[in-house]
């Protein structure tokens, strides 16, 4: 290895090494001045340190925008409402109708799935800045072993559903909101249109950061 930190047998020397500046407050040295960690590393849990997509969870929290669809928009919640702020006269739609809507609604839920993952999940900002370096998927690399330590420590920082929401339901403020704003500036919809979508993409959003952030992939 082509570096001044030297990679033995599950451990390297941080004689010189640039990650001294990074890992030495963090992590003791051995009587020998040699950092060790685990290759592959493993949680507790028996899970690796690269970061795995849950797609089951992935999949499941795209039915979100369905199930609470199905409530927020019922008459006896803002269903009048919504309609009334639209615009738009209640009809019953056929049964195919009904059908297509369903699934398109699901199957347009599932990209957004995916991408709200990567906003309400840290650690994939942290892959994200070293993931240009093809060593990062050599074990035993220095990069690797940087990566296999600081994810043993917080790997599973802020993983809860608690906090999965309150980043997806900000973002529901921060991103549904003004798209929904500006195109309704454009129809020449009233504020109660967009407060009514804004709410129910934010509580949405929120449940669907929420689950996915709370269940690490295997």
């Amino acid at each position: 290895m082509n570096s001044s930190c030297d990679v033995l047998d599950g451990a390297f020397s941080l004689t010189k090494c640039p990650c001294l500046v990074i890992l030495g407050s963090t992590y003791r040295l051995n009587s020998k001045n040699v950092f060790t960690f685990t290759r592959p590393f493993k949680h507790q849990q028996n899970q690796q340190t690269m970061l795995q997509i849950n797609f089951p969870i992935v999949l499941l929290s795209a039915l979100i925008p369905l199930l609470v669809g199905v409530v927020w928009y019922s008459p006896k919640v803002f269903g009048n409402f919504w309609m009334k702020a639209a615009g738009i006269t209640p009809n019953k739609p056929s049964p195919a109708q009904m059908a297509k809507t369903l699934i398109l609604l699901v199957a347009l839920s599932i990209p957004l799935a995916f991408v709200l993952q990567f906003l309400v999940i840290h650690q994939f900002h942290f892959y994200s800045m070293l993931a240009h370096d093809p060593d990062l998927m050599v074990e035993g690399s220095e990069i690797r072993a940087f990566y296999d330590s600081t994810m043993e420590r917080f790997g599973m920082e802020f993983r809860t559903f608690k906090h999965g929401a309150f980043h997806g339901s900000f973002s529901g403020l921060l991103l549904a909101m003004p798209i929904i704003a500006i195109n309704g500036l454009f129809e020449q919809r009233n504020w109660k249109y967009v407060l009514v979508h804004t709410g129910y993409w934010m509580l949405c959003m929120g449940l669907m950061g929420g689950l996915i952030c709370a269940f690490p992939g295997a």
